[in-house]
Parts: structure tokens; C-alpha cells; sequence
């Protein structure tokens, strides 16, 4: 795999990122991570919320950053409704559980990749710009940060609860993802 110029990593450092994330703690600690790295973000806390502000910013944003369970709705189906006012809009999901066969088969077909809940800065920092420079030929992935578990924080409590309740009849499964 060849390795991003100087030129390309300047200007993937300087992209637009989206955030979605309706964990409040969780989406000020992510916006804080890619802000000081570089990036330009913008954060919503809601399906309803990010299409208002990609309504008014779409020619700015280069990358969704989008949790899969929302509480107003899911991150592929809004993906897919922004996708459609930018055809070239890049994409990075993250979850905090595996089991829903369905959702995991969707992300594969498209190509998309998922980073998996909990992740470290650097592990972040990593997805998003395998994200920016995602050229369609590299396969999807579910990303997880090799170091980190599951802890039991008050973000990762109200995240697992909701996805959980979410997805309860739906079997264990990583959809033949690269567990790295």
C-alpha cells in the first residue's frame, strides 16, 4: 500500500468532518480528538440535526463520521440520504456492538468500514484518514483498537444499553470483517 504524500496528508488533515453522535460526553471528546489533529468539525446529535446542518454545508463536508444506532433513526439510512446530495461524500461508522447481520452486510457491499466502540485517539485518528483516502478497493473493516475493551463508563453504559435494546434478537456476528 502506498503511502499518502505530504501534499495529501496536509489536505486530508484539513478536511470537514461531520460527527454524529447523540452521546453527549462522547461526541464533545471526539469533536476535541479530530479538532486537534487538524480537522474542521461539525457535530450533531441527531439524524434530524445533521441533515440541517449538510443541508447548509454539504459543499463543505468531505466525511461523515456517524454512529450506527441514533435516537431518531440509524447512521447508514442518513449516510444514504446525504450520499444523495453528494454523490463523492466519504464515509466512517462506528458502533459499539457487532450483532446485527443485516447492517454488517450493508457496510460490506458498500465498502464502507466501521470503527468499533471503545477507541483509542490514535486508533480514530487512523480510520478517519484510512477513510478520507478510501479509493473503493480497499475492503471494509471493522476496525478495533487492539488495547482497548469494553469499559464500563457512563458513555459506553448508555451506548451499549440503547444499542442493545436496538438489536436483541439478532445473533453475534462480524460479517467476515478484519479484526485488527
Amino acid at each position: 500500500m502506498d503511502m499518502p504524500s505530504e501534499s495529501t496528508h496536509k489536505r486530508v488533515r484539513h478536511a470537514r468532518i461531520l460527527v454524529v453522535e447523540d452521546e453527549p460526553a462522547l461526541v464533545k471528546l471526539v469533536a476535541r480528538m479530530l479538532r486537534s489533529a487538524g480537522y474542521r468539525v461539525e457535530t450533531a446529535a441527531s439524524v434530524k440535526e445533521a441533515k440541517a446542518i449538510f443541508s447548509r454545508k454539504s459543499h463543505i463536508v468531505d466525511l461523515v463520521f456517524s454512529d450506527m444506532v441514533l435516537s431518531d433513526g440509524n447512521g447508514i439510512d442518513l449516510f444514504a440520504s446525504l450520499q444523495q446530495e453528494a454523490p463523492g461524500l466519504r464515509v466512517l461508522f462506528t458502533t459499539g456492538y457487532a450483532d446485527e447481520r443485516a447492517r454488517w452486510r450493508l457496510i460490506e457491499e458498500q465498502g464502507w468500514s466501521c470503527l468499533m466502540k471503545p477507541y483509542t485517539r490514535q486508533t480514530l485518528l487512523s480510520a478517519v484518514e484510512e477513510a478520507l483516502h478510501a479509493d473503493g478497493e480497499t475492503p471494509p473493516r471493522a476496525i478495533r483498537d487492539p488495547g482497548s475493551r469494553m469499559r464500563n463508563t457512563p458513555a459506553t453504559r448508555a451506548t451499549a444499553g440503547r444499542e442493545e435494546r436496538t438489536s436483541k434478537n439478532s445473533d453475534r456476528h462480524h460479517g467476515g470483517f478484519l479484526q485488527t
